[in-house]
């Protein structure tokens, strides 16, 4: 849990206070559920929050977590995300579709009961100052074959024998 306390931290810039759930709330869930979590209560922008933290490591269906937050949400009354260590990129988008609240620290937090969704993107880093191989294969061409002047990106692709998207970032690349 202090991973994602600290994620929420970093995140907003304020600090999250949470509280391990009251054991007379949890004793009308199924063991399965009570087995698979840790359940925290917090309070964030004037909400009341139950944080599900999965304990190990595998994890249920997207369909499965839906039916456990509706459970949830009958038991506790209150706003309820599943706190996870891990989930592949397709199991996180049908849990999208299934409007399931769920945080992946320091990757993905999706609550639609609060209108968050947020997601850390690598994007890459374009190299400034530097040719790519194909941008030099290009300038080579037009300086010691034929000039590649008033073509167009297909008619270049067909003459150096390159697909056509590697010509359209060379020129991108040449421009930069």
């Amino acid at each position: 849990m202090d991973n994602f306390i600290d994620y929420i931290k970093d995140l907003f810039g304020t600090t999250l206070e949470v509280n391990a759930a009251n054991r007379e709330e949890t004793t009308a869930l199924p063991i399965y559920i009570t087995e698979a979590y840790e359940f925290w209560q917090g309070r964030y922008a004037n909400h009341h929050i139950v944080f599900a933290e999965k304990k190990a490591p595998e994890l249920f269906t997207p369909a499965q977590f839906k039916k456990q937050k509706d459970i949830l949400e009958q038991c506790f009354k209150q706003t309820i995300v599943f706190v996870l260590p891990t989930m592949e990129a397709y199991n996180r988008n049908r849990l999208i579709q299934q409007r399931v609240n769920f945080v992946l620290p320091y990757k993905q937090f999706f609550a639609p009961d609060l209108f968050i969704d947020l997601k850390e993107e690598n994007i890459p880093q374009k190299r400034q100052g530097q040719l790519q191989p194909a941008a030099q294969c290009l300038i080579l061409y037009h300086l010691q074959f034929n000039s590649l002047n008033g073509l167009n990106y297909k008619q270049i692709a067909d003459a150096i024998h390159y697909p056509y998207l590697t010509i359209s970032r060379a020129v991108d690349n040449i421009k930069a």
